[in-house]
């Protein structure tokens, strides 16, 4: 029985372009692969011009402009005086400097909160504020009322009125002099802010004050007591000159009368 070695031969696709069937396999990586030099640039050179490629120790070809520095082509001259142009510019421009009052840039710091103790105390400013604002109306209103004493005196000296004049109140009889002194006095009394009435509000008024944001700060409130301050002594210090312009009016007026007086008595006697 002969025997023979049959070895197993695979099927290729139908769609391929030959029917021929290979007789061995053959391996197609199997065969030196043959370097380039282009597949190595810093070890190999450049492939020669002629179509041959260059032996293995031979040294890589440097450009032309390397040969030469004096030569070099222009490209090369104006790219490396373009870059040191630019690192000249780059060195020598000065960093953008912010305007000394210009204050956009700066980060807003945030207010630190306030303390329950600050709170507290702005809001009691807040309050004594106000309580100084009601007390100006009270004072608004006792001049409104009263009769002003200069003016009665000055009337008195020009002798429009008589301040000694007497007449009946109610049993007795009162000069019209201490009749407008009483009056003024107990218009002083009524037109005043009660003491105990501001201790029994101001708590309520704080807790107002804290509820709705009404706080003055420690600024406001010195400068607001500056200004009524001021305003007091500038209101009395007005109210005072016009009681002595009224009082010295009224005396030149009796001097003057009194020498047209004199004058008449002498004419009088004269003839």
């Amino acid at each position: 029985m002969e025997t023979t070695d049959t070895k197993e031969v695979k099927r290729l696709p139908a769609d391929l372009f030959s029917d021929d069937m290979p007789t061995k396999e053959v391996n197609p990586f199997a065969d030196k692969v043959k370097e380039k030099g282009y597949t190595n640039v810093s070890d190999t050179p450049p492939p020669s011009t002629n179509g041959s490629d260059p032996s293995p120790g031979t040294p890589p070809i440097e450009p032309a402009f390397r040969e030469s520095k004096e030569k070099a082509p222009p490209a090369a001259e104006k790219e490396s005086e373009t870059s040191r142009t630019s690192d000249k510019e780059f060195k020598s421009t000065p960093a953008p400097s912010q305007p000394l009052g210009d204050t956009s840039a700066i980060p807003a710091t945030a207010e630190p909160a306030k303390t329950p103790e600050e709170i507290q105390s702005n809001a009691s400013q807040s309050v004594k504020l106000f309580w100084r604002f009601y007390e100006m109306v009270h004072a608004f209103g006792r001049w409104v009322g009263k009769t002003d004493k200069n003016d009665l005196a000055n009337m008195h000296l020009r002798g429009k009125i008589d301040l000694k004049f007497q007449f009946p109140l109610e049993n007795d009889t009162i000069s019209a002099g201490e009749f407008f002194k009483d009056a003024n006095t107990q218009i002083d009394a009524a037109i005043q802010v009660n003491p105990k009435f501001k201790e029994e509000y101001t708590p309520a008024m704080e807790r107002i004050c804290i509820k709705h944001g009404w706080l003055l700060n420690d600024e406001g409130y010195v400068i607001t007591g500056l200004i009524d301050d001021l305003s007091t002594k500038a209101g009395l210090l007005l109210g005072v000159r016009k009681s002595c312009n009224d009082v010295l009016q009224a005396l030149v007026a009796m001097q003057e009368d009194k020498k047209k007086k004199e004058s008449t008595k002498e004419s009088s006697k004269s003839e």
